[in-house]
This record gives C-alpha cells, structure tokens and sequence, in this order.
C-alpha cells in the first residue's frame, strides 16, 4: 500500500488491485518453490502510459526481498521534461545524459526512465 501510494503520489499512476495464488511461489534469491502462496498484485492502468512498453505491477509477497537487478524502464516521450516533474516532486534522480535517468522507488529499486527515439 505505501509503494502503490508513492507511485501515486510522484508519478501520478493508477492501480488495479488482483490476488494470483499457486504458480508465484518464487518470493526469494532462492529455487525454493512454494505452490500455496497467494501474492497480490497491484498493475498500473494501461491509460497512465504513452508507451506499451511501459507496463508495470507491484508485488506483495510474504516477506521483503530487495532485487538485485533493475526491474523495469519506463518510456518517456520526453525525458526531460520528465525529470524536472520528478524532481519538483522530491524524486531523488542520477543526473540526465542522453535522454536517460534513474531514481530509487520507495523499496529501493533503480529505475530507469529512458526517452524514446
């Protein structure tokens, strides 16, 4: 509910909310699988994208495991521009260069915003 709210708040997304239970038991760094876990789910709404490639969901699952890669990009028309709404929202960002940034969400993760050519 806080990432659901801070990505609210600094990028102006809209979720919907869906529970997934069995097949999304791999919570972890490890190949241990647990079939019986029910994780929920929380998808941005499509109309809050200019690009399709710019999907994403947040996950809750049993226990906070940070990741260890970047999980996702966000397209950006202009990046930019982007940048400064982020940063006028107290958006922690690397500096721009080349159409591209990053910035750590609530749970830490990197991501990335990178302008489409």
């Amino acid at each position: 509910d806080k990432a659901v709210k801070w990505y609210h708040d600094k990028l102006g997304y809209e979720f919907h909310f869906f529970d997934v239970a069995g097949g999304a038991g791999y919570v972890g760094p490890t190949p241990e699988y647990n079939p019986s876990i029910t994780i929920r789910y929380a998808g941005v709404l499509s109309e809050c994208f200019e690009s399709e490639h710019s999907r994403m969901a947040l996950v809750e699952t049993p226990e906070f495991v940070p990741l260890v890669h970047k999980p996702y990009n966000i397209m950006s028309a202009n990046p930019e521009e982007d940048y400064e709404i982020l940063r006028s929202r107290g958006v922690q960002l690397t500096p721009i260069s080349e159409g591209r940034f990053t910035f750590r969400d609530l749970d830490g993760n990197e991501i990335e915003i990178v302008g489409e050519r």
